[in-house]
């Protein structure tokens, strides 16, 4: 096994250990929204974060994002709870799961392509599939906002944006399929819609509504020696893709 394989393989294993440590203090966990280049922190009124996760997004957890460690389609409740907390969000999770079950399906799982040179592209000939990059894909860091469009025979399977908040112009993370669409803003007040229906709710509501947690249409990513890993996080890390450097 060669050394990038097995550095690779420690930091997925801490990486599942940090999350997992997580969930058991928060019940949930996720990553901090992309803030544009330049902009200043911006302050949503949420909880710090508490434990991180190395490479999962390049960024502290924080109760900012929806939580991204969950059984998906968790059985949570789409009405009201005893203490009057209204779970009509709780419906939209099986939306956003089969929107993410969609996208992994698309090269299938653990499918790895290679960079191009200038790291705007990756290929994966045996699957007549192309990610498309908006900015160049960095080769040592995770810490950046990830938007991209996955081709497969030449057609669009999948295309992602995270979430960008800044003062004047926020915008929300999407994840479009070929059958579903969602969109996830974060902050103090939550926004979460899938299939054209949307719910606004709390951070605390999602312990008292699906105490399982929520699939989160968030794409995390581990970058090792110009290599990266781009995985959604459900029960474990599932790979929409993964891509090797070019040969030098």
């Amino acid at each position: 096994m060669g050394l990038i394989q097995q550095g690779r393989q420690y930091r997925h294993r801490l990486l599942s250990a940090s999350v997992s440590v997580s969930v058991l203090v928060l019940g949930a966990c996720g990553s901090e929204p992309a803030a544009a280049p330049g902009a200043d922190a911006v302050d949503d009124g949420s909880l710090p974060a508490a434990g991180s996760a190395a490479g999962a997004g390049g960024s502290g957890q924080s109760e900012g994002s929806l939580p991204n460690l969950s059984t998906a389609g968790s059985g949570g409740s789409s009405g009201s709870t005893a203490s009057g907390v209204d779970c009509g969000f709780a419906a939209l999770d099986d939306c956003v799961d089969a929107a993410v079950v969609e996208a992994l399906g698309c090269l299938q799982a653990d499918r790895t392509g290679v960079f191009a040179t200038d790291r705007l592209s990756c290929s994966f000939p045996d699957a007549h599939g192309e990610v498309q990059f908006d900015e160049r894909f960095p080769t040592g860091a995770n810490g950046f906002p990830l938007s991209l469009r996955l081709l497969v025979d030449g057609q669009e399977c999948v295309s992602y944006r995270d979430a960008v908040v800044t003062p004047d112009a926020p915008s929300p993370l999407e994840l479009r399929t070929q059958h579903h669409f969602v969109r996830f803003m974060p902050g103090r007040e939550r926004m979460l819609e899938c299939d054209g229906v949307s719910q606004l709710f709390l951070t605390q509501d999602i312990a008292a509504c699906v105490p399982g947690g929520m699939q989160s249409p968030e794409l995390s990513k581990d970058v090792l020696l110009g290599n990266a890993d781009v995985f959604f996080y459900r029960v474990g890390m599932d790979y929409l893709f993964r891509c090797s450097k070019a040969p030098e």
